[in-house]
């Protein structure tokens, strides 16, 4: 027999915020943890989480930034955030 679930809009963003916000979380320490900035000594990694409001229902999100004048660069040419994410357990999408 077949069940219906009904979920409305103050459901779904309990579970998007609270819910999910401590794997977020935790996601994002995993991925600065994981961050190799090469010998680049003064090179930090900051990390950012917060709640987004997006179309009404506010989900949970994280940043994970270096903070360096090359820290773009560092990305573009190697792929260090992408890395990380990958070392986490995480799977990157373009």
């Amino acid at each position: 027999m077949a069940s219906t679930i009904k979920l409305d809009a103050a459901g779904l963003a309990e579970i998007l915020t609270n819910q999910m916000r401590g794997p977020v979380d935790e996601a994002a320490a995993r991925i600065a943890a994981n961050v190799n900035v090469g010998n680049v000594t003064d090179a930090e990694v900051s990390v950012r989480s917060g709640v987004t409001t997006s179309m009404k229902i506010n989900r949970a999100h994280a940043n994970v930034t270096i903070a360096h004048p090359a820290g773009l660069a560092m990305q573009a040419k190697h792929g260090t955030l992408t890395k990380a994410a990958a070392a986490a357990g995480l799977e990157v999408k373009s």
